[in-house]
């Protein structure tokens, strides 16, 4: 049983769970300044860890929470059973639940739904957040490991939902398919740079043995390699979204050096401003083309496997990686960095996994599933003749990938003319670019028929559907039927908008439906088809124009205003950086350059973050708990580095554990006081200085420090009594006891204490 307290507000808390953070200010106002309005986005589905014994339930409960976002709270199973919390009188979108039953009430919950609209988020209450309680250790590890695999896995089924609308955008750009390289690199090795953080130490190698190598990088890398001054044969880039121009734009000043091999559903901002030349992994066109049925695929989830799947196909015998870590390094980092100045996550936290040198790190679900695919792509590689070889210690193990350190690796024999390399990509003419823009035209026309034909049909359904009965079912039924005779261009639609059909991929199963059921799922399943077709017509009408554009890029007759407007609504300021067939548009290049020049990503002060900090404080610990000095030391090295005051408390926080480790009391004692003057952590500070000072027996100075935990907590109470008791002051005792066991009257256990020394005194 915790020990149950109740503040000045009138409220039940656990001092086990909580410590003092309710003692001194209400849970609604201490949650108000935490949360702020965090909590009560609109149809957004919360999984929460913990609740605070009740109390964040409670102010959710009585605040204006919107009625179709859900809140899953996921607690320790002896706080629900103390705190009757599953009989608690709850709506119908809060309830309560263990670590292993959340996915089942999720799924009730439909929380699928929730994860295609991209409406999900993991939080913890602030009994997860301060980890009194050191179950909450373990249940934020795991819970977020599994919500964040869950909601990966998730995505990755409907991964074709969020790339359509840049394969769409990319229709005009995608001409020349990476097969035609299939084969074409027989007998010779190749190297992937990765943006892991041993690419910083491997990146001298590389640069020496660039002649003997072709060279593929990802394209996040790009400033290291120009800084380096290695130029890559082949840069790769796969992700859909604005972020992957965010840490790619740099490529963008090398284009006229490599060749960009790149995803058909890549950010447009990044293949729609690249003037190098390029190949494309996947499809064309969403609906099919007869031109690339042969075409190299897109191997997930992280560019490393595409770039792997590449260089496969193209029949080199032998695959060096450099960078491929898939886990975080010692020092926290996930990515090698850019600059010397950038932060390690120290409060990363993740799945265990073993490295080549035998050690063990730690990784995250997106690089957890990427160890395993390549593990199977390295056995495709064997199987074709060719070696797949990490040249990382510190990366992690992975089945039929063999690890060698560079010293290993002899080169001196092969030699690749890289000029030969152009050679190979055969070019599109503006005759034949300006066709193939026609054939799409036309395909982009048929389609739009199509389309209005189908939403012309769901329409009709839906309105006999609003008075369904006995007479018109079959008519409904028919029209359903047409609709689905559609397939292809069905699914198609599907993919597109997703969020129509969202509420469709959780549909409660019955053994009988109701009428009203029947109606329910026909007005949801016709409203998506038509809300769909809209939404696709929408994206072909750009189409449309986007390829418009491009055939006046490369004609003599243009409309500068038409290119402009295009340019500007893509985000395509490159294009018009090196368009100079008018001088009519020199006046807003220079806006233009301003433009493409901008910051897309501000950084963020992490020590604002009070969950970051704790994570910090968290692994600090769990680092002293297993007596890893050398981490220790790591992890301060970083702390001492930034000059933020809560940064420095972490700092002395880390070094009193080294301290204590080393049997060093009365330096620990020193680090511990100059830690608790951060007031973030004075508790924690206090707690292990406490502690210390008993086991050197200092009982004065611990008697203070008790004195001082429990003005902050009266949890402390009971310790600062019996030492006081202990040391001769009885009445100091008997105080302490009596305003504990005021806000404790359940605690059986101290009141014998306290009434033993009512007898004795």
């Amino acid at each position: 049983m915790f020990t149950q307290l109740t503040n000045s507000f009138g409220e039940s808390y656990l001092h086990e769970i909580n410590g003092g953070v309710f003692n001194e200010v209400s849970s609604k106002a201490r949650y108000q300044s935490y949360f702020s309005e965090q909590l009560f986005d609109s149809q957004t589905f919360y999984l929460i860890i913990g609740s605070d014994a009740g109390l964040l339930i409670n102010y959710l409960r009585d605040s204006a929470i919107d009625s179709e976002s859900q809140y899953l709270f996921v607690e320790l199973e002896p706080v629900i059973q103390q705190m009757a919390l599953t009989e608690k009188s709850l709506p119908n979108n809060i309830a309560v639940t263990t670590f292993n039953a959340w996915r089942g009430i999720a799924d009730t919950k439909k929380w699928i739904a929730y994860c295609l609209t991209g409406k999900t988020r993991i939080m913890r209450s602030l009994a997860a957040v301060d980890c009194f309680c050191q179950d909450y250790r373990e249940l934020n590890y795991c819970l977020e490991q599994d919500f964040f695999q869950a909601e990966w896995n998730v995505g990755i089924s409907f991964a074709g939902f969020s790339f359509i609308e840049q394969q769409l955008k990319n229709i005009s750009e995608n001409m020349i398919p990476a097969s035609c390289l299939r084969h074409k690199f027989q007998g010779m090795e190749a190297v992937i740079l990765a943006a892991g953080p041993s690419l910083n130490d491997l990146l001298p190698w590389v640069k020496k043995n660039k002649r003997h190598l072709i060279i593929v990088a990802v394209s996040r890398v790009s400033q290291q390699l120009m800084d380096m001054g290695i130029c890559p044969d082949f840069i790769m880039a796969i992700d859909p979204t604005d972020k992957m121009f965010d840490v790619s734009k740099s490529m963008l000043k090398m284009s006229q050096g490599p060749i960009f091999v790149n995803a058909d559903y890549v950010t447009s901002k990044l293949l729609g401003q690249w003037s190098g030349q390029h190949i494309y992994m996947g499809s064309r066109l969403p609906w099919g083309c007869t031109n690339d049925e042969d075409n190299l695929l897109v191997q997930g989830p992280t560019v490393t496997n595409a770039a792997l799947n590449f260089l496969i196909e193209t029949g080199v015998q032998a695959i060096y990686l450099a960078g491929v870590d898939l886990c975080y390094s010692h020092e926290g980092f996930s990515h090698a960095s850019e600059n010397l100045q950038e932060e390690p996550n120290l409060g990363f936290s993740g799945h265990p996994v073993l490295l080549n040198d035998g050690t063990v790190g730690e990784t995250e679900p997106g690089f957890f599933a990427a160890i395993e695919t390549l593990g199977k792509q390295g056995e495709l590689a064997l199987q074709k003749n060719c070696r797949v070889i990490n040249l990382s210690p510190r990366a992690a193990k992975m089945d039929n990938i063999e690890f060698y350190s560079t010293e290993q690796v002899d080169l001196s024999d092969k030699y690749i003319d890289k000029q030969q390399l152009l050679h190979l990509i055969p070019e599109v003419g503006s005759t034949s670019f300006k066709k193939c823009c026609d054939e799409d035209l036309q395909s982009i026309d048929d389609l739009q028929r199509q389309l209005m034909k189908m939403a012309r049909l769901a329409k009709e359904a839906l309105s006999l559907n609003k008075k369904l009965n006995n007479y018109n079912a079959k008519k409904v039924q028919r029209l359903e039927g047409k609709i689905l005779a559609f397939d292809e261009l069905l699914q198609l639609v599907k993919l597109n908008n997703y969020k129509s059909f969202a509420v469709l991929c959780n549909a409660s199963l019955k053994n009988e439906l109701s009428l009203c059921d029947i109606k329910q799922a026909g007005h949801d399943f016709f409203s998506a088809v038509v809300d769909s077709c809209q939404d696709f017509r929408k994206k072909l009408d750009d189409c449309v124009k986007r390829i418009t554009c491009r055939k006046m890029e490369l004609s003599d007759t243009f409309d500068v205003s038409y290119l402009a407007e295009q340019w500007e609504k893509d985000g395509h300021y490159a294009r018009a950086l090196k368009w100079d067939q008018s001088n009519v548009f020199d006046s807003v290049k220079e806006n233009y350059n301003k433009q493409f020049e901008i910051q897309f990503a501000n950084k963020k002060d992490k020590y604002s973050d009070i969950s970051y900090l704790r994570d910090i404080q968290h692994n600090l610990y769990r680092h002293y708990r297993s007596q890893d000095k050398a981490a220790l030391v790591v992890m301060i090295e970083h702390l001492n580095a930034n000059k933020d005051e809560k940064a420095q408390g972490l700092a002395n926080l880390g070094k009193a554990y080294v301290a204590e480790l080393s049997d060093d009391s009365e330096t620990a004692v020193s680090f511990y006081y100059r830690a608790a003057k951060e007031k973030f952590f004075e508790e924690v500070s206090l707690s292990h200085l406490s502690s210390l000072l008993i086991h050197v027996r200092d009982m004065e100075n611990a008697w203070l420090t008790l004195q001082c935990l429990s003005e902050i907590a009266p949890g402390y109470l009971p310790q600062y009594a019996h030492l006081s008791y202990l040391l001769g002051n009885s009445s100091e005792a008997i105080r302490a006891y009596e305003i504990y066991l005021q806000q404790a009257p359940k605690d059986t256990a101290t009141r014998t204490r306290y009434e033993a020394l009512l007898t004795r005194s």
